[in-house]
């Protein structure tokens, strides 16, 4: 075994181990230990701490506040610790501290005989979300990221698999969704990401041109469905689940993949701006992660960046397709 090997089986023991205490310890105390550990980490991680301060300052503008960052750390310790919790919790326990507020919405987009596309992002407690599935009663699949340690990966897929859920890997599984919603079932897609290098498919977020993921537009449009947004909002200790009335995938026109995105990533912001210390702001959302650091030590400005690396984008990918045309 390498070095990297036996790093990554350590951490996994490590996992395992902080999984255990968190399920032995009073429910308060486990919180105070997970809240201990993200303010460390906020001390420490100056990377993750500046990638959160330039996004928000250049969202948020003067209702920044510095506090709002250590907040967003605080925000990872209960993600962590519920998903935890709430795994173990049977239906009639976690029906006690979940509350679903239109459960309708859903069952009606079901009963069209389509398919249904869950949409949801990295606010609020995204993984909270699938414990919808035994809540209701509904089957669906949720396509989520590989991690490099699989033995990280084993530990976080056990745990999303006790909400009911079936989670699929997103690595060639783009067809095999959309055929899903073609059978009339209902699948859960994050929608949220950065889309990689060379994709020309750009939303407004936040008033900044954000490089974005083609993928859930392109499998709700290919998969005729309906798109049933869903977000979660932690009140103390419990949670409320909103499923929002669905959208219909057959009502956007013209450039189709970019309009759903538009629309997808408009209703991601309205969620944000009801919680903002609720999403994931340490990750690099408009830019890379080297390109970000860069701008950290250079002190460029950080939209005027955002906005000028797009149009370049823009301009590089349409003279090559002119350049494929002739």
């Amino acid at each position: 075994m390498n070095v990297k090997g036996l790093f990554n089986k350590i951490l996994a023991i490590t996992v395992k181990l902080i999984i255990w205490v968190f399920r032995i310890l009073p429910y308060r105390y486990a919180l105070m230990v997970a809240h201990g550990a993200a303010l460390i980490a906020f001390s420490f991680a100056r990377t993750e701490r500046k990638i959160a301060e330039i996004q928000m300052k250049a969202v948020f503008g003067n209702e920044y506040n510095p506090e709002m960052i250590k907040k967003v750390f605080l925000n990872y310790a209960d993600i962590f610790v519920d998903a935890v919790r709430y795994s173990d919790m049977a239906v009639e326990e976690i029906s006690k501290k979940i509350k679903i507020i239109g459960a309708e919405n859903l069952k009606a987009a079901q009963a069209s005989g389509r398919g249904v596309m869950m949409i949801s992002s990295h606010a609020g407690n995204w993984e909270i979300q699938a414990n919808i599935s035994r809540m209701l009663g509904v089957e669906f699949c949720v396509m989520a990221d590989l991690r490099e340690n699989s033995d990280i990966e084993k530990i976080i897929n056990d745990l999303r698999r006790k909400t009911g859920a079936t989670i699929l890997p997103p690595t060639g599984k783009l067809l095999m969704l959309v055929r899903e919603l073609k059978r009339g079932r209902t699948i859960g897609v994050i929608i949220d990401k950065r889309g990689e290098k060379g994709t020309n498919l750009y939303c407004d977020f936040f008033g900044m041109p954000a490089l974005t993921n083609p993928a859930p537009a392109f499998i709700a449009s290919k998969g005729d469905a309906l798109i049933v947004p869903v977000y979660s909002i932690r009140n103390n200790d419990s949670y409320t689940i909103t499923i929002c009335p669905a959208v219909d995938t057959r009502i956007f026109s013209g450039d189709v993949i970019q309009s759903i995105s538009d629309y997808m990533h408009g209703w991601t912001e309205s969620v944000i701006r009801m919680k903002p210390e609720r999403w994931t702001w340490t990750y690099s959302r408009w830019i890379r992660r080297s390109e970000i650091k860069d701008l950290i030590k250079t002190g460029l400005d950080f939209k005027k960046y955002v906005i000028d690396k797009a149009d370049s984008n823009k301009r590089t990918l349409q003279e090559k397709g002119n350049h494929e045309k002739n």
